[in-house]
């Protein structure tokens, strides 16, 4: 069960009001929680709170005194947001370079995405050292090799690019990783760790063959990762997020995919727009589905607002950054491992099409996390 603690003195006619409210907020809600309050001025100084009354859920602060009594939404919409983002733990992030002008861009949207959501950095270089031990001319050891790309990955990190990334994260939440192996492999285990909550990658279009090789990480990485993939394309800078696209099919809309997004979109305080791709004209009645999916939207929170759009186009990737590219959205998220559509949609060939030629952030989850 969750608690919701009330700060404040008893007899404060301030106090008074927000118990009131807190109690409304948790009967018309529905939420499970039980109501604490606490009145000792010892007790509210170890909070560290700046002004009271003031509200916790589970020990975390969701509203504070600010000259103004919350009402009813607010209460709650600070409260589902507090669940929310509890539910989607995004608090270690990995991010693997190949120390490429690509990669180094992923990092910088990296360490703004981290200090968002207050979250902290692995960098991660994977290497062979018998593709990078020779020269033709002279050998390298394997101690050698290791020993340049340990350097190679500080200077990534704390070199010429870091007084662009100033005042974005400390660099004590910033650790960095020597791997040898094979990328995708690697980056499985990585995603199949405890300590990884995110991977962070970046990615651009096919052209030549480092190019294809780069394609390939991404693309394996994104329908294999063990947690959420994020890729990033080459021109990509980040900004708040605010519009979510979620590729979709109505028909095949279920209560986990639906929380999925809530928990997604409510970390950031974003709007959902989920759009169906289709080749021809869609005849279908969508009214029936969308009642359903505000039913479910209702349940989990008020707070998140989202419009659903059926597009005509010949290709997937085609229709869902058109889209996209007219409704300022800030990143495209695939909910992967559904049945009909997302198979469909996930056919290695049409995941390869979406990764190459992003245009947008990508995020991708498995439905089974």
């Amino acid at each position: 069960m969750n608690t919701l603690k009330l700060l404040g003195i008893q007899g404060d006619k301030k106090y008074k009001a927000w118990k009131e409210q807190a109690l409304l907020a948790m009967l018309s809600s529905n939420i499970n929680a039980k109501l604490v309050e606490v009145n000792d001025v010892d007790d509210i100084m170890s909070y560290n709170i700046e002004s009271v009354p003031a509200l916790l859920l589970n020990n975390k602060l969701i509203l504070k005194q600010n000259n103004h009594l919350p009402d009813l939404e607010e209460i709650e919409d600070a409260i589902f947001h507090s669940l929310r983002s509890d539910k989607l733990r995004m608090k270690k992030i990995v991010v693997p370079t190949d120390f490429t002008e690509v990669a180094k861009n992923a990092y910088k949207y990296a360490k703004e995405l981290a200090k968002e959501l207050d979250a902290e950095l692995k960098v991660v270089n994977v290497f062979y050292p018998e593709a990078s031990a020779g020269d033709g001319k002279s050998f390298k050891s394997v101690e050698e090799v290791e020993k340049e790309r340990e350097d190679a990955l500080d200077e990534f990190i704390q070199g010429e690019n870091s007084q662009q990334f100033e005042g974005i994260i400390e660099d004590e939440f910033i650790s960095r990783e020597l791997v040898n192996g094979f990328p995708p492999d690697v980056l499985l285990e990585l995603s199949e760790k405890e300590e990884t909550d995110l991977i962070v990658m970046g990615t651009r279009s096919q052209k030549g063959s480092f190019d294809k090789l780069l394609g390939s990480v991404s693309s394996k990485t994104a329908q294999n990762a063990n947690c959420p993939v994020w890729l990033v394309p080459p021109e990509a800078e980040y900004k708040p997020i605010k519009n979510i696209l979620y590729a979709s099919n109505f028909e095949s809309s279920n209560k986990k995919m639906v929380d999925r997004m809530i928990d997604f979109a409510g970390v950031f305080d974003a709007n959902i727009h989920m759009v169906n791709v289709h080749k021809s004209k869609w005849k279908g009645d969508v009214k029936f589905d969308n009642h359903i999916l505000e039913q479910l939207f209702r349940k989990n929170g008020r707070a998140i607002e989202f419009r659903m759009t059926t597009v005509e186009s010949e290709t997937v990737w085609e229709g869902l950054y058109t889209y996209a590219s007219e409704h300022n959205i800030d990143a495209i998220v695939l909910v992967t491992k559904q049945r009909s559509f997302w198979e469909n949609l996930f056919h290695k060939s049409i995941t390869k099409e979406m990764v190459m030629r992003a245009q947008i952030p990508l995020v991708i989850f498995h439905q089974d996390f």
